[in-house]
């Protein structure tokens, strides 16, 4: 999967296309709202009964990581893009991009 200043892993998991091409829409769309200078980081992995995962945003204006696990990826993912957007909206707030 290709999104510019984006790196996205899964680990011991198999992706349907469509659920795949969901996710890169996700990470696009939160590329997009991140400050110019950001690189994201999603990194998916299947344990014995549900999916961690994990989104690191990194930028000159700070670092910050999320967890979270459910049992479907796109599920956790949009999770994690809700936490996200929530400290996109705070970096807006306080002008620091």
């Amino acid at each position: 999967m290709y999104t510019p200043n984006c790196k996205v892993k899964f680990s011991g998991m198999k992706l349907s296309n469509v659920s795949q091409k969901a996710i890169e829409i996700l990470m696009q769309n939160l590329a997009n709202k991140s400050p110019s200078d950001s690189f994201l980081c999603l990194s998916l992995v299947s344990g014995e009964s549900d999916i961690n995962a994990f989104l690191s945003i990194t930028s000159k204006h700070g670092k910050f990581d999320y967890n979270k696990y459910g049992f479907e990826p796109l599920s956790v993912v949009e999770l994690l893009s809700k936490d996200l957007l929530d400290q996109l909206k705070i970096w807006k707030a306080n002008k620091k991009f």
